[in-house]
């Protein structure tokens, strides 16, 4: 899987980190920003998402993204390319949220955060 594979399986992650500005209610466009701290994926993303239902679910040509935003605000997303898997998680608060990534099949991890547009 090359950097922008990566990219876009960060950035999926990010939309679901996202903070509602009412609890439960996190539908809706979010900018979000990806970095790499560990290993060689070299991922620093931005760009935007939605989130629809207090969920992501999206099938791409390449990717595969499914995940979800609990009422209290913590968040748990998995993508998949290929055989290449990527996992983030966080905590929402306010119109903003923050957490961590990694990609065990890339051997590399890093930082998300987000902001509702």
């Amino acid at each position: 899987m090359g950097v922008r594979s990566l990219g876009i399986f960060a950035s999926a992650i990010a939309l679901l980190s996202l903070t509602p500005v009412q609890a439960g209610n996190y539908d809706g466009p979010w900018s979000v920003e990806l970095s790499t701290e560990q290993g060689q994926c070299g991922l620093n993303y931005k760009g935007q998402l939605t989130v629809a239902g207090g969920r992501i679910a999206q099938s791409g040509l390449f990717v595969q993204t499914s995940g979800a935003v609990d009422p209290s605000g913590r968040v748990a997303i998995r993508m998949t390319h290929g055989s290449d898997q990527l996992a983030a998680g966080g905590t929402l608060k306010g119109a903003s949220g923050a957490g961590q990534w990694h990609s065990p099949t890339q051997q590399c991890s890093g930082r998300w955060r987000a902001a509702r547009l």
